[in-house]
């Protein structure tokens, strides 16, 4: 089953907490020698590794040292675990398949994924993950395969590695609802990585359409296209997203819908346009149906996917179909305003309708008539969209909306720039890549400093000759 409570969900990822504090020279020196000591107990013996008590002292120390930014000590750590010979040798092959197999090693192995620099990511996918990716996502040889692939569509800096991640999945597998949650964030987590590489909208996405039985043809009808990706099923049609109204309800309402769905039409939102054609041609079937377009305002998930397909800065919806999905809403606003979730999707209904100014008048007519409603149950939106103004001074209010609505228009055609807004609906994922190619060249001068010493210190046992004896003879 998916995991429900969301309490604590960050240290179940492995997250530090977000306070930071400073700590003494003690303490930060002990803990060098903590991980000094932990280091040689691993390199004494790696099958400490699989000790359920012992991964999680490691994982923890892991993510504490990248921190700390002491990636000398994080480097030492991950070359003992896999079994290296030294900092930047290629991990031993056995030393990973026992920590695969295993479930606490198999965290330890998630955990290398999240700290390790992009060369030894690239090292460790290279050597030991690219030969097994069709079988890490059969689940053939246990349950944790799904998890160390998530790890691995996460962390890839280079775009050279993604077609090949690509090409080990079998989206028809992993991308339906028969799959577990774990497989769909697989899914998830690649569509992320695409649109942080900027490599391979294309592919992916013609995968994920044929998983699902979209067409991707022009002329071919793709009015599944929303149900099936939001349900995971190909025989899925907008209607079927609804059930009639049970019990104390008036309208209908949503089925339950696996979590992954709405996460990757969000991803999928952001890939460029020329990638996703049939999501954008089965849109104006999904706002034509007014009863999916509230259930799915009502939702926590869809609703953040509505939320998103309004706003040029998260999607790559072309301007006029944005503009249709906005007036759909109209009829819908004062049903959804007052909700706590569906409020939060008229805030942003009525945020993006400024530009036209009888649409955002008409919106705001439409909240304004449920005004006691709206100000007990949701205050918030009521504040937000700024409507004691467009109620009370409705001249000065009118005159504002038509300036900013043409300072929206001009600053859309310059964001735009023929590329349906593809650079602002990426710009976190291209900031977080930059976060970590500025880290990835940090921890490349440790390394390259570490290499530097254990050079000199193996040419120096070189030069005694009774260490010289007692080392093995190269083979010719």
């Amino acid at each position: 089953p998916e995991p429900k409570n969301k309490s604590g969900k960050g240290a179940r990822d492995g997250q530090l907490p977000q306070k930071r504090f400073q700590v003494p020279e003690e303490i930060a020196a002990c803990r060098r020698d903590v991980a000094g000591a932990l280091v040689e107990m691993v390199q004494g013996d790696c099958e400490v590794c699989l000790h359920a008590h012992t991964s999680p002292v490691l994982q923890l120390l892991l993510r504490i040292l990248r921190d700390c930014k002491d990636f000398g000590g994080a480097a030492d750590l991950i070359a003992a675990t896999l079994g290296a010979t030294a900092v930047g040798e290629p991990p031993n092959v056995e030393q990973c398949e026992a920590l695969r197999r295993s479930a606490a090693g198999s965290r330890l192995l998630e955990a290398i994924l999240d700290t390790a620099s992009a060369e030894t990511f690239g090292q460790l996918f290279r050597v030991y993950f690219k030969p097994r990716l069709r079988q890490l996502s059969s689940r053939r040889d246990g349950d944790f395969g799904a998890f160390l692939l998530q790890k691995l569509a996460d962390g890839l800096r280079d775009s050279k590695d993604l077609p090949v991640l690509l090409g080990g999945l079998d989206l028809s597998k992993l991308a339906v609802a028969s799959a577990s949650w774990d497989s769909h964030n697989v899914v998830v987590k690649l569509l992320g990585a695409c649109t942080r590489l900027r490599s391979c909208f294309a592919e992916v996405a013609s995968q994920l359409f044929e998983a699902l039985q979209i067409p991707l043809g022009e002329e071919e009808d793709v009015s599944n296209c929303w149900p099936a990706l939001l349900t995971l099923e190909s025989n899925m049609t907008v209607a079927d997203l609804v059930v009639p109204p049970q019990g104390d309800y008036v309208r209908p309402t949503l089925r339950q819908l696996p979590q992954a769905g709405p996460q990757i039409v969000l991803e999928l939102l952001r890939f460029p346009l020329e990638a996703v054609r049939p999501l954008h041609r089965g849109l104006p079937k999904l706002f034509a149906n007014k009863d999916a377009l509230r259930a799915l305002a009502l939702e926590r998930n869809p609703a953040r996917v509505l939320q998103a397909a309004v706003d040029s800065s998260t999607s790559t919806l072309p301007p006029n179909l944005r503009v249709r999905l906005i007036r759909s809403f109209r009829g819908l606003m004062a049903e959804i305003a007052p909700d706590p979730i569906g409020g939060w999707v008229a805030a942003a209904v009525y945020k993006a309708s400024l530009g036209d100014m009888k649409l955002r008048q008409r919106l705001a007519k439409e909240m304004l008539s449920i005004e006691e409603s709206l100000r007990v149950n949701n205050f918030a939106v009521w504040k937000v969209c700024n409507l004691n103004q467009a109620k009370t001074k409705t001249g000065e209010w009118a005159e504002r909306q038509q300036k900013a609505g043409k300072a929206k228009r001009f600053l859309d055609d310059i964001i735009a720039d023929g590329r349906g807004a593809t650079a602002p609906a990426a710009k976190g994922a291209v900031a977080e890549a930059k976060r970590r190619k500025i880290e990835d060249a940090e921890i490349r001068k440790v390394e390259a400093e570490k290499a530097k010493v254990a050079a000199a210190r193996k040419k120096a046992w070189g030069a005694d000759p009774l260490v010289a004896s007692l080392l093995p003879v190269p083979e010719s």
